[in-house]
């Protein structure tokens, strides 16, 4: 019962709280499930998942770095960086401009193909 009153005490949107099944889980229990169910801890899975995000942000906006780091949910643009590369295995800043690169060389040219003759 001591859960459950716990979990609804809890504010809504807590840390593992879930409010309606009336169980709190805290983040040991949370990492050792994810331990057991995809062989990741807690802070990796998050942070894979906001490395995924990141990466999109990266290519398809022009936020700073900073902004985007900050959006996904990183307090600091060195615990971005630091676990965006881990997870990706570059900088942001060396992803974005990889990215754009190769969007740059892919896109499709402009330019006519020079006319043929025929003799």
């Amino acid at each position: 019962m001591g859960r459950a009153i716990t979990a609804a005490k809890a504010p809504v949107g807590g840390f593992g709280c879930f409010i309606g099944v009336g169980m709190c889980l805290g983040q040991l229990e949370i990492s050792r499930i994810l331990i057991e169910a995809v062989g990741v801890n807690f802070f990796d899975f998050v942070n894979r998942h906001r490395a995924t995000e990141a990466r999109r942000l990266l290519v398809h906006s022009d936020l700073s770095v900073l902004e985007i780091g900050l959006e996904v949910g990183f307090n600091s643009r060195s615990t971005f960086n630091a676990a965006f590369k881990k997870h990706v295995g570059s900088s942001p800043s060396a992803y974005r401009a990889g990215a754009r690169n190769t969007r740059l060389e892919v896109a499709p040219s402009t330019e006519k193909p020079p006319a043929t003759t025929s003799e």
